[in-house]
């Protein structure tokens, strides 16, 4: 679950709520050096026909059981909106951990869509996170392979 964010010199990013992770080291480690919220979880990719369906279930100590699936029929390739790039071109994160907020930049190719279709939706994840899901029409579905990101260093953000 992440949210958008523009810090005071201008720099777009990001704000993860909630992240979810099969190693436990990296959610120790991101929480209380970087105060980035990744959540140690059972997690599970299964390829059932002609969809991908996503599992995700938090262990303790972190936020209790959330649980979730997505399922998903991938599609062909496609072109993504201004919209959908403005989406996922973020080129930094901002936390804040020890009373400071940080931005750390980061690199990545741009992202090869495909077209999808939500099967499901399913679980508690999102409420877990704090956020509360609206009835605003949602953007169209799109699936991707991922991208390899590299971080830079974090900067203090003043103002």
């Amino acid at each position: 679950m992440r949210l958008y964010s523009v810090d005071a010199q201008g720099r777009h990013g990001v704000v993860f709520r909630s992240l979810e992770t099969e190693r436990l080291l990296v959610s120790l480690g991101t929480r209380s050096v970087l105060g980035v919220p990744y959540n140690w979880a059972s997690m599970d990719l299964r390829r059932p026909a002609d969809r991908l369906e996503y599992t995700s279930t938090r262990r303790p100590p972190f936020g209790g059981r959330a649980t979730g699936v997505i399922s998903v029929r991938v599609g062909e390739p496609t072109e993504p909106t201004e919209l959908e790039t403005w989406l996922t071109a973020r080129w930094g994160l901002h936390t804040r951990t020890l009373g400071r907020t940080l931005f750390l930049p980061n690199e990545h190719p741009p992202w090869q869509f495909h077209s999808a279709e939500l099967v499901e939706v399913s679980g508690n994840l999102v409420p877990a996170a704090g956020v509360e899901l609206g009835s605003a029409a949602m953007l169209r579905p799109l699936w991707t392979p991922g991208v390899r990101t590299t971080f830079g260093p974090p900067q203090r953000v003043s103002g």
